[in-house]
């Protein structure tokens, strides 16, 4: 079977409409041999990588054919969603995991995880909140509206608040583009869930600030800096878990020292078989 047919988690926002069927197709080894180009770059990132993985698989969505643009416009959920079954269409869906143990660093490997039985969790349209450019419409389901309700719908959204901490806050859902943004801040995970909080935030209030951005939403990073330290904890939190697509966290327990650790499957991670090169003590 050379393509396959998917329907998207969470679809493409076109014009207030939304698009979920995407075809994808197997990876040939060029893939590995532009991946291996990419990572020998100084300026190397994840996020060409799955570009790299991207592009030559995913051939339309919707309608249209798979342009970068699209691409980029595509929700992070589902290039994640893509890259996952990307890798079960050209590999198959069981898997070995590989993962350090964080107790006592044994470099262990874990088969026969089946990719199928990952949970993934979906944008559901009767129940999206769309953005306008200045205001939130909450629960429209746009499968249902005319093209001339759905004028000045822009793209959906999600709320998060706390009343006992007094916050309430909007942000949009992260795309490639988002995800291109924060591509060059490596390992440095804190900052990196800062700008694509500060990049997405449409509406924020707390005791203290109020913020109403630009109809394309986002602020300074900076703007953390003045956030409560509580108040700051819960965003990062409630805003990860937000997040819609695939759940590759998985719970696994070390073979040599029995310590149980969570470790998060990465599709790229299985792209390639090659043996794992042993620790060397010194």
């Amino acid at each position: 079977m050379a393509s396959k047919t998917l329907q998207l988690p969470c679809g493409l926002e076109t014009d207030g409409r939304i698009e979920r069927t995407a075809e994808i197709g197997k990876l040939k080894g060029k893939v590995q041999r532009d991946i291996a180009r990419i990572a020998n770059k100084k300026n190397a990132d994840m996020y060409h990588v799955i570009e790299a993985i991207l592009k030559p698989s995913v051939q339309t969505i919707g309608s249209e054919p798979a342009s970068g643009t699209i691409l980029g416009a595509l929700l992070l959920a589902d290039r994640d969603f893509l890259l996952f079954e990307i890798v079960k269409h050209s590999r198959g869906p069981i898997v070995t995991l590989r993962a350090d143990c964080p107790k006592c660093d044994e470099a262990g490997e874990y088969p026969g995880y089946d990719l199928d039985d990952l949970p993934i969790t979906h944008i559901e349209d009767g129940d999206a909140l769309w953005w306008d450019g200045q205001n939130v419409h909450s629960a429209v389901d746009v499968s249902k509206m005319g093209p001339e309700e759905r004028v000045g719908l822009k793209y959906r959204v999600f709320r998060i608040a706390d009343e006992e901490l007094g916050v309430t806050a909007v942000f949009r859902y992260p795309t490639g583009r988002h995800q291109q943004g924060i591509s060059k801040m490596g390992d440095n995970e804190i900052e990196a869930l800062w700008k694509l909080m500060s990049t997405t935030m449409l509406q924020w209030k707390d005791p203290e600030i109020e913020v109403e951005t630009a109809p394309k939403g986002g602020v300074k990073m900076t703007f953390w800096d003045e956030v409560d330290m509580e108040i700051l904890d819960w965003a990062q939190l409630t805003y990860a878990e937000a997040m819609p697509g695939v759940d590759s966290k998985v719970e696994l327990e070390c073979p040599s020292c029995e310590h149980e650790f969570d470790s998060v499957m990465r599709p790229t991670d299985f792209l390639f078989r090659g043996r794992r090169k042993e620790k060397v003590n010194s």
